[in-house]
């Protein structure tokens, strides 16, 4: 991956996580409204992205720090070259792994700590580009095989972006 993509990724990350923050801004009853757009509400889209993204950044971060047991060889498969290259998910009812999976009692407060955290995560890893593309380790993704950190961070940026645009349309169902 090009170093100008990894910026652009990052960039985009850090602006879909300011929208993020708008969005948690709006009453819990409009965060756990249920619409037919999605089984899950506005907040529990935004707690899946968050703790999916907070595995990826943080494998990033952990390899930055030398920490961890980190793999120096595997490969995306074919879904993850695909969805990553495409730059999108396509809409559908995945199955998240239960890692990953909203969990019962998490507020609105919860989830803006939560995205603060995350931005703190970015900005390291923004500090930090020319590392990033000096690693040769690896992690473990569920569905796409094994991601460089670069490709870690445009999995972030995928991920996010796909679940934003749910929560968007979640928004303007609740509105109708």
């Amino acid at each position: 991956m090009a170093r100008g993509t990894l910026a652009r990724d990052i960039s985009d990350i850090e602006e879909m996580y300011e929208r993020m923050s708008r969005v948690l801004e709006k009453p819990e009853s409009v965060l756990a409204k249920r619409t037919p757009v999605s089984g899950w509400s506005v907040s529990e889209q935004v707690e899946h992205v968050l703790l999916a993204n907070r595995w990826a950044l943080g494998s990033i971060l952990s390899m930055l720090a030398g920490q961890g047991d980190f793999p120096t060889t595997g490969r995306l498969n074919l879904l993850g070259v695909a969805l990553l290259r495409a730059g999108r998910i396509p809409r559908g009812r995945g199955e998240a792994p239960a890692t990953a999976a909203p969990r019962d009692g998490t507020t609105a407060v919860d989830l803006r700590r939560y995205v603060a955290k995350h931005q703190d995560y970015l900005r390291t890893i923004k500090e930090s580009q020319g590392e990033v593309h000096a690693l040769r380790t690896r992690f473990r993704h569920p569905f796409f095989g094994y991601l460089r950190a670069t490709d870690g961070v445009r999995f972030v940026r995928v991920h996010t972006n796909h679940h934003l645009s749910i929560v968007t349309d979640i928004l303007e169902a609740a509105e109708r």
